[in-house]
Parts: C-alpha cells; structure tokens; sequence
C-alpha cells in the first residue's frame, strides 16, 4: 500500500513538473514577413511600402539596388532609374525572423513627372518665345489680332519671356510674371485681346485691373491657388492628351487661351490639349500644346500652322535661358518733322510694297484739281493694281518716333469720280526691326474717303499708342485691304505730322 501511494505520489509531481517545464518553453510566435509597394501618381520613380507585418519588432528593406538598407517601419523610395528590382523586406521578432521578396518594375516617367518634376518646388516652364503664337478674332478667323512673340515694345516681350508657368509633383499649378505682367487695354478697346502698345503698359503685379465691361481681371496677374491634371485629348485626334488647370485665371501663354470662348472674365477652368513633349537629355525638355482659343474646330495646321499652338520649354541650366532683349543701338527716340508737299523734296524716301502686281506711285504729278484747299501744283499719284491686297507706300526713319507729344498726321487726299477701288486710306505704324513680320507690330488707323473731285482733309490720330517707343516705319496703303478689292486710282498731298 504504502508503495502504491509513493507510486501515486511521485506520478502526480513529475506530471506537475512536466506541466511547469511545458508552459516556460512555449516558443514566441515566429514573425509573418508582408508589404505591398504601391507606386506614387506623379512620380513612377518613387514607390510606397506599406508595412503588413505579424509578430516583428524591428525591419529591414533591402530595394534592390544596392542602396543601404531602410530600417523604418513603412517608408518610401525614389529610384534612380527605370528597372526590375527584387525588393526584400526582413522581419525580426522575438520569435525569430523571416523574409518576404517581391519584384517590382519600376517605369519610365510618366506626363504628370515630366510636367511636374519630383521636387516639392516643381517644375518651371517658359514659353518660348520666338515661336509664334497667332491668334483670331473667334467670332471671325479672317481677322487676325495679334502674335504673341511680336509684342511691340522691349519691355513688354521680356516681360512675357520672364513669366514662369509651374507644375507641382502634387498636382498644383503656378503662374508667376516675376514682377510684371502684360495685360490688355483698358476701357474702350475693340476687343479684349489688343494690346496696348506702350512700354508704360507693362504692369505691376501690385496693380489692380479691370476688363472692358468692369470684370476684375486681376487673377489673370501671379496665381499660386491653382490645379492640374492630365487626361486623355478629347477634342482633336492630333493631340495625345489634355491639360486641364482648374482655378480662376489659370492660363499658359496668353491671357484667356485654352477656352472654348473668349470672355471678359477669366475662366474657372481651362484646357489644352498636347501635340507632342520630348525630354530634352541636357537640353531643354519641349512642351507642344494647341488651344482650342477662337474654336479652332479644324485642329492643328488646319489653317495657319500657328494658330493656337503654344510651345513651352523647360531649361536644365541656368546658361540655357536666352537673355533679355536690348534696346536697338544707333536709333535714338526723336520728335521730329515729317512731311511731303511734293512740290519740293519732303522728309522722307517713299518705297513702294507692291511685291510685283503693277502699283504705281508718281511724286510729281500734275494737280488734277487747285481749287478748293489744295492749290499745289504737284502732288503724288498712286495706282492700285488690285491683284494683291496689302500693297501700299512706305518710308522708314533712322529714329525711331517720339509720340509722346506730336501723333497726328494729317494728309490731303483726291478721288475722283470712277476711279474704281475702295475709297478708304490706311496709316500704319510698324516697327521696322521685325522684319518681315513688322506688320504684326503695327497700329492701323483707316479713315474713308468721303467725297469726289475734291480735295478733303483726313487725320490718321496715333494718340493712343503716344507711349510706344518702337515705330521707325510709316505705312500708306489705299483702297481697301480685303482680298480681291478692286483696282483704283488716287492722289494725295501735304502728308504732314501736326
């Protein structure tokens, strides 16, 4: 009995014992290694690891491409480079540790990272601008308005060659005029988009604005409370996508274009669609864009092949930005006398712009009438051919004209009865130094011819473009400019600025 209960006994201690041994040595649960990546939506070099791991107290992140290992819980990565990398994340525990690999394909970048760059500051770009961006009446394209690279004064093109349209990674937008900004003129002008010719024009951004009906117009000055995003090109098969900036006033290259109105308000919302973008290597990265500004239902090079396209650079250096213009040496600003009586040599050369259809000009043409208020005996006789509309008669200057104070021309003009053409004269005033393209600088005023066999007085008033400082070239076209006008003769006489 005795040995049955020694037996019981010594049974019943080992199983405690046992039992005691057993819950001192249960293992720690071994660690359960888990991540997903996940990569950023403007940058496809940047990927997000997002931690999933069970029973680890510390990690470690190899990515891949032998950069040092990242000890964070869940952190984030920017590669160098486009590539497959096998990503392996280690999890370590009180029960050990254990692994968990992935391969992850790392993408060229994407439109959002080229627009934007990776950096929190973003991305600026330029508008480059000795590309021209021509633009129309959108009620009428026949009538063109202006090109947005011949500005007329220095300081208004270097304004807009120093204004900055920036992309952000985290998808907002910029404009920034860096000091000034070019801006239509004020009440009383034709249409929103004339600009004012003056180099007084060239604005604060401190200074307030409204449109012609008394919009405020200021939020089309620096604008930092703006948004983009890029999708798939909706209007034209010839674009491969969209720009849309959402924000009042959001616009790149000229005010109020990438809308599908003009208005005199700017828009909450505007769109371009992109032609075509390139990286540049160690150039500049190109932006191509077309905006359906005056409708442009054609699409691109439809009409003009620059009409409503907008080519935006992005320079990698400093050295790379083309400098501000200069003022032209050897053409001072003068207030001079200009004047042609042709009874006598006149202050000026005339040249004729004919490009070969048969104009003829004669300075020294017998008066075909000296009653009235012209008695001279001379006067200059001009015939239209009518087979090309723009021909006309022109001077230069070796200055350039000082109309600060004296701006109207006055000139006496002659038509007599069935001469044919369009009783209308021109006045143009141009900047010679753009070349051919100087008509794109110039301020026009038309007067009509409103009687026949009489001399009349008409006046050509440039008051309104008194601050530009850049007309070295006076154009005088007669008849009318539209495109098969007729054939017409006319005289005129004491050309004359007051």
């Amino acid at each position: 009995m005795k040995k049955l209960s020694f037996y019981l006994l010594s049974m019943l201690m080992f199983s405690l014992a046992f039992m005691s041994c057993s819950d001192d040595e249960d293992p720690e649960p071994k660690p359960i290694a888990r991540f997903t990546a996940t990569v950023d939506t403007f940058n496809p070099l940047l990927y997000v690891f997002t931690n999933d791991s069970e029973n680890a107290e510390t990690y470690s992140w190899d990515f891949g491409d032998a950069s040092t290992a990242s000890t964070e819980t869940s952190p984030s990565y920017t590669y160098a480079e486009a590539g497959d990398y096998t990503v392996i994340l280690t999890a370590t525990g009180p029960g050990g540790e254990t692994t968990s690999t992935k391969v992850i394909t790392v993408s060229a970048f994407t439109l959002n990272q080229f627009l934007g760059g990776t950096d929190a500051e973003g991305k600026i770009w330029y508008q480059q601008f000795d590309k021209l961006i021509d633009m129309v009446n959108p009620s009428n394209p026949g009538e063109w308005w202006y090109g947005w690279n011949s500005l007329p004064t220095v300081a208004q093109r270097n304004a807009v060659r120093n204004q900055e349209y920036i992309f952000k990674a985290d998808g907002s937008f910029e404009f920034k005029t860096n000091g000034f900004t070019v801006r239509p003129k004020g009440s009383g002008f034709t249409t929103p988009f004339l600009w004012d010719s003056g180099d007084e024009q060239v604005y604060a951004d401190s200074e307030s604005w409204d449109g012609q009906d008394g919009n405020d117009l200021s939020t089309w000055g620096n604008n930092a409370n703006l948004t983009f995003t890029v999708g798939d090109a909706e209007k034209y098969s010839t674009c491969s996508n969209r720009i849309t900036i959402t924000g009042k006033g959001g616009h790149i290259g000229p005010m109020d274009t990438g809308t599908e109105l003009v208005v005199d308000e700017p828009a909450e919302s505007v769109f371009y669609e992109i032609l075509r973008y390139g990286d540049g290597d160690d150039q500049p990265d190109t932006l191509v864009l077309y905006t359906p500004w005056a409708g442009n239902d054609l699409g691109p090079g439809a009409t003009r092949p620059g009409l409503g396209v907008i080519t935006l650079v992005s320079y990698k250096s400093a050295d790379q930005k083309p400098a501000d213009e200069e003022e032209e040496e050897g053409k001072p600003l003068e207030a001079n006398d200009i004047y042609d009586t042709f009874d006598a040599d006149g202050s000026m050369t005339w040249l004729m712009d004919d490009t070969g259809q048969g104009d003829i000009l004669d300075e020294s043409f017998d008066n075909p009438s000296t009653t009235g208020i012209n008695a001279s005996a001379k006067v200059a006789k001009y015939y239209k051919a009518g087979s090309y509309q723009y021909t006309n008669a022109q001077f230069g200057l070796d200055y350039r004209m000082n109309l600060a104070t004296r701006n109207v021309f006055k000139m006496k003009v002659y038509y007599a009865a069935g001469s044919g053409g369009t009783k209308k004269v021109a006045m143009k005033l141009q900047n010679s130094l753009m070349g051919g393209t100087a008509w794109e600088t110039e301020t026009v005023v038309t007067q009509d011819i409103t009687t026949e066999d009489a001399w009349e007085e008409i006046t050509f008033d440039f008051s309104g473009v008194s601050t530009n400082t850049d007309y070295d070239q006076i154009i005088v076209q007669f008849g009318s400019g539209d495109a098969g006008a007729p054939a017409g003769t006319f005289y005129f006489d004491e050309l004359d600025l007051q």
